[in-house]
């Protein structure tokens, strides 16, 4: 009996292990497939054969493990979806429309498997400067050209954070993904043992390394005098998850939306104290963040 007994504990527990497959990571997947599709194929060719042969792989990958989440009411659509990004990298579809259904799927994937990934409080990118100049300056450069003296020997070479067209399409959300978890094939690796607090001060600082003092001093001018941006951003949780591109996207100027982000990277706690003033759906969204 007591035999009989412990093999029937043992089989609930091994039919019932939790799925390897972390949503977070196919969410980081699919971020990197919506930006950087754009450098493996251009107008129908492949530019980059290395380059291209990850983006399908990464793609698969995606498809893999959507199938091996446990199950949501959504996660057949979700695969669908992933199935139609497949098909449009296999086919070397247009970058724009890559883009769109990696940033679509990777939306519908937050809403089904939520990862809870808001920062506490407004990060700190005074504290971010100091980490970076403790944990990133050898691969990334001082000042986060992709220069540090380890790059040369480092492939792929380390991101330049000072390019503003793949900055643009990249939130202090996916920064923090990839600050925790590192990027597969690449040398960098997870900072997972950084506090969270220091893990997304450290997003916020280098998002901002592509923008001047100019471009922050116009978006600091923007947000005071424009209240429309504060209905764009209206909390902390839609500041992680906007990039440039987004609040383009939307239908803002070039070089508004810049500017906004610019501004808000550097300072975000302008979006708690713009918020505190707004009318009650947008007070309701603060609440929401504080109590997350």
């Amino acid at each position: 009996l007591l035999i009989a007994f412990l093999a029937w504990l043992s089989f609930p527990a091994f039919a019932a292990a939790p799925s390897a497959v972390n949503p977070r990571q196919t969410w980081q997947l699919l971020d990197y497939v919506a930006v950087d599709y754009g450098a493996a194929v251009k107008s129908g060719s492949v530019a980059s054969e290395a380059e291209y042969a990850e983006m399908r792989e990464f793609a698969g990958a995606v498809r893999t493990q959507l199938a091996a989440l446990p199950s949501t009411p959504g996660q057949a659509g979700l695969i669908a979806q992933a199935d139609q990004l497949v098909t449009a990298v296999e086919s070397k579809a247009d970058a724009r429309h890559v883009a769109d259904l990696a940033h679509r799927l990777a939306d519908g994937l937050l809403a089904n498997y939520p990862v809870g990934a808001v920062p506490a409080t407004p990060p700190d990118p005074a504290r971010g400067a100091q980490l970076y100049a403790a944990q990133c300056t050898a691969c990334h450069g001082p000042a986060g050209h992709g220069d540090g003296p380890a790059a040369a020997s480092l492939d792929p070479p380390p991101i330049a954070f000072t390019d503003a067209t793949r900055a643009a399409q990249r939130s202090p959300f996916a920064l923090y993904e990839a600050i925790s978890q590192g990027i597969q094939g690449t040398a960098m690796t997870g900072f997972s043992s950084l506090p969270e607090a220091d893990r997304w001060a450290l997003a916020f600082y280098v998002g901002s390394l592509s923008h001047s003092p100019q471009m922050r001093a116009e978006g600091e001018a923007l947000w005071r005098d424009a209240p429309a941006w504060h209905q764009r951003i209206p909390t902390l949780e839609a500041l992680t998850r906007t990039s440039e591109a987004d609040l383009i996207g939307a239908g803002s100027q070039d070089t508004q939306a810049r500017a906004i982000i610019a501004y808000l990277r550097g300072q975000p706690q302008a979006v708690q104290t713009a918020a505190s003033g707004v009318a009650a759906v947008q007070s309701l969204a603060l609440a929401r963040q504080r109590m997350a």
